[in-house]
């Protein structure tokens, strides 16, 4: 369809309508404004702003705000949504510059009567977006928001998320299961009309326009995983659940961290989905259908439940984020959270976290991934997180601006509510102030367990190829010999013969976690009485040599024990490898590899922990490869059509909730219709959201 003869100009004002994308809803299937705009009898302008400030500097970091590998997917997602809309018969006109100064231009050469989006959630986007409004309303257009970033409606939610959100996931995903249904996609049908252009708008633009430049392909990545884009993001799905039945086969979960038999450190653990959920590219609820109907299909288990059950994650953080408002940009968070020691914005500290070389693998190896190509997984960023709060002492806006800055599956929501909510909190946990020891020892627990064989380490690692599995973990192995090991490690006590050791169930389940032995834990309990991190230091330092303060019933060791105790811990290298770093032809510690940057300590059993990881997922692999020849073998179709059993309706009549709030008592129906009713009436337009969202703040402590 050839564009418009109608292009604005000077003196001649048409009459459109506008739908205005934003970098968060690049798509056209599931997209109301777009949906609504085009039932009406007046022609569309579909509008995307560049506004400057997204690549801006960050103002404690100076990073900038969107980095390469973000910027990279999204304008390969806006480049795909111009070639959609072309097929479509229509354009996506792209401009640069303010965003209001942007609406004002337009509403000077078109008669605007309204403009359709998605609604916003933080305060800097409710600001632009308020802005935008001011401007249509002053030439009488209206601004017309929806809700569609997210997996349930905002509308149909048991409580008002700007007010009140339930405090814990538990509870806000019992609350929803029971009371909410997740609507129907919404499909659009294009209007007639020709396609418009406007005499003012730009080219599209490059990295380099943008003042960035385009990283290097790295060959430790995933060929050709990260495209950004509406149609990368349904193929990606496609292929996932349906072509190779990953998520129902090899996926793990962004949150499976305990269960030794399923490593996320491979590549088909996770769907990584999230930067196509992020930029919009696909809507949640898209992919909650296509798993529902490959589970009324195929099969139903434990991975396809864990997917929705991340999707309503992603709606808690979300809604949590609205109720805190500015709050999740302060140093103290939403529940003013203040360690007893003093923030730190050690430069040199923050540049070996930033391009993973802090001398703790498990934390380089994320680091260095995210470096390379914008994206690390859910353990990875937690894990992280806490390091840098806990063991660095380093202010968490330094790392919540960095991953602002290369995540390409940012979100301001999600990435500062999960900071502020999952990693925040973690710097009152700990017993000792940052720089004394490694506290973070999920570092090496999940390396251990999730990567026994250290094929992850050494891959984004390289410098590490060379060393055995386990030394490859922890290297500072090699400097711990018996005659370096340093001060003598306290040893626990165990209760005298009949006397009954009891410790809460609670307590017991947290050390357990983190893959001691139950007895082991329950002693360490009672030595401490029942303080947690004290009886995982305690474990701990029995084969590292670490002091333990305030423990109960610890009594003095001898130096022959420690040395002991460090040589036990040493004989799973020791067999093969003598444990200096001149065992390792072409390999010098410290030089090839940097030291930790504060004393680290040994994993009790770590080769325990490793082979019993090891096993299990060999296991795991040999019933995967089972499963892949029988799901090849039986293949008759691709499993693309609706035709094979999966009865949609019927389905829906066994899951829809008999009344849902807000429908006016009727049969559950309400909530499925798309509404052409503009969502503003409850957002807040002042108070709390007024001025700079993130950096306003007194720096408490640093």
């Amino acid at each position: 369809m050839a564009a418009s003869s109608a292009t604005a100009l000077h003196g001649t004002r048409q009459r459109v309508r506008v739908v205005w994308f934003k970098a968060t809803d690049l798509r056209m299937h599931d997209h109301e404004p777009l949906t609504v705009a085009h039932r009406g009898t007046l022609p569309v302008l579909h509008l995307f702003v560049f506004d400057p400030r997204w690549f801006r500097k960050t103002p404690l970091g100076g990073f900038p705000r969107m980095g390469a590998p973000r910027a990279k997917f999204l304008l390969e997602s806006i480049e795909d949504l111009r070639k959609r809309l072309r097929d479509a018969g229509h354009e996506l006109l792209i401009r640069r510059g303010n965003t209001a100064n942007v609406f004002q231009e337009l509403c000077n050469d078109f008669n605007v009567e309204g403009c359709y989006c998605f609604n916003e959630v933080c305060s800097e986007e409710l600001r632009v977006e308020a802005q935008v409004r001011n401007v249509l309303k002053k030439h009488g257009a209206e601004l017309r928001s929806f809700w569609g970033f997210e997996l349930y409606n905002i509308k149909d939610l048991p409580f008002d998320p700007w007010r009140k959100c339930p405090q814990t996931y538990s509870s806000f995903r019992r609350r929803v299961e029971e009371s909410c249904y997740v609507r129907e996609e919404v499909s659009v049908k294009f209007s007639s009309f020709p396609a418009l252009t406007w005499g003012r708008v730009d080219a599209m633009p490059n990295l380099g326009d943008l003042g960035l430049e385009e990283l290097p392909p790295d060959s430790r990545a995933e060929s050709g995983l990260w495209l950004g884009g509406e149609t990368a993001g349904l193929s990606r799905i496609q292929e996932y659940i349906w072509d190779t039945e990953s998520l129902a086969i090899h996926y793990v979960g962004a949150t499976m961290t305990t269960d030794p038999a399923k490593s996320a450190m491979r590549d088909k653990a996770y769907f990584k989905i999230s930067p196509w959920l992020a930029h919009g590219c696909v809507s949640p609820r898209r992919l909650y259908w296509e798993v529902k109907r490959y589970e009324g299909q195929k099969r139903k288990n434990k991975s396809t439940y864990w997917i929705i059950h991340e999707l309503i994650w992603r709606d808690f953080i979300r809604c949590w984020a609205m109720m805190s408002g500015d709050k999740i940009f302060k140093i103290d968070g939403p529940n003013g959270i203040r360690p007893h020691w003093a923030w730190s914005q050690d430069k040199d500290r923050f540049e070996a976290w930033r391009v993973g070389k802090t001398g703790i693998p498990f934390i380089d190896v994320f680091m260095r991934e995210m470096l390379a190509t914008g994206y690390q997984c859910h353990m990875g960023r937690e894990t992280a997180g806490w390091f840098l709060i806990c063991d660095l002492g380093l202010d968490w806006r330094l790392g919540a601006e960095w991953f602002e800055s290369q995540l390409i599956d940012f979100e301001p929501a999600a990435n500062w509510g999960n900071w502020a909510y999952r990693c925040l909190p973690a710097c009152t946990a700990k017993s000792m102030p940052p720089m004394t020891r490694l506290q973070t020892t999920e570092a090496l627990m999940w390396c251990a367990q999730h990567d026994p064989d250290a094929n992850f380490v050494k891959r984004w690692i390289p410098e590490l190829a060379s060393l055995p599995p386990t030394v490859a973990r922890e290297p500072w192995r090699l400097d711990m010999t018996a005659g370096q090991a340093g001060r003598p490690a306290p040893q626990m006590r165990h209760p005298p013969p009949g006397q009954r050791c009891s410790v809460s169930r609670s307590a017991l389940n947290k050390v357990m976690e983190l893959g001691f032995d139950q007895s082991d834990s329950l002693i360490a309990l009672w030595n401490t009485g029942e303080d947690v991190e004290a009886a995982v230091a305690l474990l701990l330092a029995e084969n590292d040599g670490t002091p333990v303060e305030n423990t109960r019933h610890a009594s003095e060791t001898e130096e022959e024990m420690l040395n002991a105790a460090i040589q036990a811990s040493l004989q799973d290298v020791s067999r093969a490898e003598d444990n200096s770093s001149k065992a390792v032809p072409g390999f010098t510690y410290g030089r090839d590899y940097p030291r930790p940057l504060l004393p680290p300590v040994l994993l009790k059993q770590t080769e325990d922990v490793a082979e019993q990881a090891r096993k299990e997922q060999q296991h795991r692999d040999a019933q995967i490869a089972a499963e892949e020849d029988r799901r090849v073998a039986k293949r008759p179709h691709s499993g693309r059509g609706r035709d094979d059993g999966w009865d949609k309706a019927r389905w829906e009549q066994r899951h829809r909730p008999a009344t849902t709030p807000g429908s006016g008592g009727g049969a559950g129906h309400a909530v499925r219709n798309s509404s052409e009713k503009a969502d503003n009436a409850a957002k807040p337009q002042g108070g709390r959201w007024g001025g700079r969202r993130r950096w306003n703040d007194n720096m408490t402590g640093a």
